[in-house]
């Protein structure tokens, strides 16, 4: 039942916040949900000007976390017997116990939706868990946020130019024209 681009999302995790994101994983694998775990031991390797420098080859190629669309099924199928075709990327979440710019920047690179949850506020004492739900760092917060960006990934809208829907249809729709005229 692995589907990327339908019931797939990246979980990018720092440090102690293992755990959660794994029992994050579990709840979601509950609800029909694959959530890949991957372990960042170093956002400078993975996401920083070393992960630059090597045209963020871990990330793309190590982990295979890309921004490729999907092709799905989409629930909108016509009584004309025409497809529906929506393409959907693996969004990801990312959960940092400490300032949100470590692993902030994924989404951006790859080019898929991101939330980050993070320290985001003034601190209080208390044992882990209880400050990890403080700052949304738990795994129902984790939960929550996979749950948004696999939202707002299924609401994107996949338009096919008339053109080549006239191409499609067996017309003789005209070659662009090159940018420079």
């Amino acid at each position: 039942g692995y589907e990327p681009g339908d019931n797939v999302v990246n979980l990018f995790v720092m440090g102690p916040l293992v755990p959660e994101a794994v029992a994050g994983a579990e709840q979601l694998l509950e609800r029909g949900i694959f959530a890949n775990v991957i372990v960042v031991s170093s956002p400078e390797l993975l996401l920083g000007i070393l992960g630059e420098n090597s045209g963020y080859e871990h990330l793309t190629q190590t982990f295979g976390v890309t921004g490729d669309l999907h092709a799905t099924e989409s629930a909108g199928a016509s009584q004309a017997g025409l497809v529906s075709i929506a393409g959907r990327r693996v969004p990801a979440v990312a959960i940092v116990d400490g300032e949100a710019g470590l692993l902030d920047n994924i989404g951006s690179i790859v080019g898929v939706k991101q939330r980050t949850q993070a320290v985001r506020k003034f601190s209080k004492c208390g044992r882990p868990s209880q400050i990890y739900k403080y700052h949304h760092l738990d795994a129902d917060s984790i939960v929550e946020a996979a749950g948004q960006v696999l939202s707002e990934t299924a609401l994107e809208n996949l338009q096919v130019s008339p053109g080549l829907l006239e191409r499609l249809a067996g017309g003789n729709a005209s070659a662009r024209p090159n940018w420079r005229e």
